[in-house]
């Protein structure tokens, strides 16, 4: 085993620092991981394929413990905490906001390669979304998504063994939703309705894929600035 110790910078002001120790022969490692202020937007060229979305900003941070046990078979967890500051994205069918927030804070995280990803507590400052409902009963974000071609021959035969596997367990503790709004329309309705969603606060309860329990939700907010809403 030898020690490793990386500072490095990504993009303009991002930083990277890890720290540990590492073994070659068989491949393991541990290490502490710290990143600042890694923009996000290197992301675009993985969403443009998938989804008709511009990540116009977003600022990733985060303090975590990365414990690689093997690579052949691939086995690692990271464990600690990431945040996203100032995430803005932009429906670029409608040029207009589609998601964004002054900051997301995910606590307690704990992801366990091929098995589960596990969150205490994720935090939301002036989160914002646009939801519509179109005459179809479609939505915006159907809208957004590229349609993709089928996998075929050689590759669905390939797919088929990595089927058998169990899907990713995800587990989140709690949400809280602090000083929230958002735009909510539904076309398929006669006269439309359109209306936006100011001062949400609250919080949704524990999210678990592998229990058949729903989460509870107490969110407050205020319809156009004056009448109240409950979630």
């Amino acid at each position: 085993p030898f020690n490793l110790k990386l500072d490095t910078g990504v993009g303009k002001q991002g930083k990277i620092l890890a720290d540990g120790v590492v073994n070659l022969a068989p491949v393991s490692a541990k290490l502490k991981v710290q990143t600042k202020d890694i923009d996000l937007r290197v992301a675009q060229s993985y969403i443009t394929p998938f989804m008709r979305l511009e990540l116009r900003s977003g600022m990733l941070g985060s303090d975590l413990a990365v414990d690689l046990k093997s690579t052949d078979p691939l086995a690692f967890s990271v464990t600690g905490r990431a945040q996203v500051d100032q995430l803005h994205t932009l429906d670029t069918l409608k040029t207009r906001d589609f998601l964004k927030w002054q900051q997301l804070v995910l606590e307690g995280l704990n992801y366990q390669h091929g098995d589960s990803l596990s969150i205490d507590k994720v935090n939301l400052f002036q989160p914002y979304a646009r939801f519509m409902i179109n005459e179809d009963r479609t939505t915006n974000i159907d809208d957004l998504l590229i349609p993709q071609p089928p996998d075929t021959g050689a590759k669905t035969t390939a797919a088929k063994p990595a089927s058998n596997n169990k899907p990713l367990g995800i587990h989140i503790g709690g949400i809280a939703i602090n000083d929230g709004s958002g735009n909510f329309a539904d076309f398929s309705l006669t006269p439309n309705f359109a209306t936006a969603v100011q001062q949400l606060n609250g919080q949704i309860g524990t999210i678990d894929s592998r229990q058949a329990k729903p989460a509870s939700v107490d969110i407050k907010g205020k319809v156009d600035r004056y009448a109240p809403v409950t979630i």
